[in-house]
């Protein structure tokens, strides 16, 4: 095997490094996400759960109306974002995004589960305290995970 060597001085070396460096803070800029996205999903979650224990025809037209503000949400990101994102949920400050799941899965299955009017407002209530004050945190600790700190340089 022939391996041929590349010589690079240092300032190319610098140049392409603070290159990416732009880039990475180019990127984690545009993935986060835009105002209010968090309050949108929370609110849809939150007329889903409230139509739980509702009629049938009143649950279908509550879901229907949940979807309004869901849809914003997801077009909002994406026109903010210029894609649809996903950030994975095994880097460091995803436990408040598994949080945020766990919240709306569990108060949306006791609401289904058990048909309870009082069951279906406190879950809607949780999810309306929980979603928008620990979305936001999220989605700061994942766009700080995408550019992480400079090493401080050394003073002599």
């Amino acid at each position: 095997m022939d391996e041929k060597r590349h010589d690079v001085d240092a300032a190319e070396a610098a140049r392409a490094l603070e290159a990416i460096g732009t880039t990475r803070h180019q990127v984690a800029a545009r993935v986060g996400s835009p105002p209010h996205y968090y309050t949108k999903v929370a609110a849809a979650a939150a007329i889903l759960c409230l139509a739980q224990p509702l009629d049938s025809r009143t649950r279908f037209f509550m879901t229907l109306v949940a979807i309004l503000p869901l849809a914003w949400a997801v077009r909002s990101y994406s026109r903010h974002t210029g894609t649809w994102t996903m950030a994975t949920l095994r880097e460091k400050g995803a436990w408040m995004a598994w949080l945020i799941i766990g919240v709306m899965v569990a108060a949306l299955a006791a609401a289904l589960l058990t048909q309870s009017l009082v069951v279906s407002v406190v879950g809607a209530l949780v999810i309306l305290l929980v979603v928008p004050v620990v979305g936001p945190r999220w989605d700061a600790a994942w766009v700080r995970s995408l550019t992480p700190e400079e090493p401080a340089e050394e003073t002599s």
